[in-house]
């Protein structure tokens, strides 16, 4: 009885939300490596204890980012990149829908181990890096936690307490990863690093020529304009991406065409 009742509520938000307010609370007397998981949308969802679980109920209950989810599922690909990967919404939501392996950078590593145990609970084909990209290698500061992380201090109205040093390489150093005539779709959210990014990613772009890639680009940043806002869209359009903004800050990037413009 006490079974059939759980499932009966487990789809609800409310319940949802109940049931991990009562976790939160008792998460410190648990083992501190606890992986919680739920189902949404048709696949498993969870994160350690030790991460912060804000972001995560909103995941889970299975609207966040509904519109950006649904149309990257009606793009036609076979291989999923996922640069700022967090604890693998997008990665899971996509790697089961399409069934297709995932490539998976994540600089935060407490949000890395998360990442992890979700590509592996839902059975994804996956490789996934603990590292930042931008347009060198070398290391860097993290501010902030979670999923708001950034390279870039310029994004935060005050400079966060939380930093971590984390590792950065350029995806031109992951051009070998990548099968032939692999069709490539690209997500990033690199929380106002994108236009380094890509300027770490031309040579990657010209060879694997990624079908369409789904980015956040805010025109505005906590504490002004965002300076690389409209370079980041010029450098896109000059590798023959046609820029549709799909909301406020979200764009899709679909490939005209020969990529090899850019010298």
């Amino acid at each position: 009885m006490i079974k059939k009742i759980l499932n009966s509520l487990k789809d609800k938000p409310f319940f949802r939300q109940v049931f991990y307010y009562i976790y939160n609370l008792m998460k410190d007397d648990l083992y501190p490596e606890r992986f919680l998981a739920l189902e949404t949308n048709g696949y498993m969802l969870g994160v350690y204890r030790k991460n912060s679980y804000k972001l995560w109920l909103r995941m889970i209950r299975g609207d966040f980012e509904i519109r950006e989810i649904n149309l990257v599922k009606s793009i036609d690909f076979n291989y999923f990149i996922d640069i700022g990967a967090h604890i693998g919404y997008y990665s899971v939501a996509i790697g089961t829908h399409k069934k297709c392996p995932v490539l998976a950078f994540e600089p935060n590593f407490k949000n890395y181990q998360s990442l992890i145990k979700n590509l592996e609970i839902n059975k994804i084909d996956y490789v996934a890096k603990n590292v930042g990209l931008s347009n060198e290698s070398g290391s860097a500061i993290l501010f902030g936690d979670d999923g708001a992380g950034s390279l870039n201090k310029a994004t935060f109205a005050t400079i966060p307490d939380k930093t971590s040093t984390i590792t950065l390489k350029k995806l031109d150093e992951f051009i070998s990863l990548i099968p032939k005539n692999a069709k490539v779709f690209i997500k990033i959210d690199v929380e106002g690093n994108e236009y380094n990014l890509l300027q770490g990613s031309i040579e990657f772009i010209k060879q694997v020529k990624p079908v369409a890639m789904l980015m956040e680009i805010s025109p505005v940043w906590s504490n002004g304009k965002n300076p690389h806002h409209e370079s980041t869209l010029t450098l896109l359009k000059s590798l023959n991406y046609k820029v549709n903004e799909i909301s406020s800050g979200s764009y899709i990037f679909k490939c005209m065409g020969d990529t090899n413009s850019v010298s």
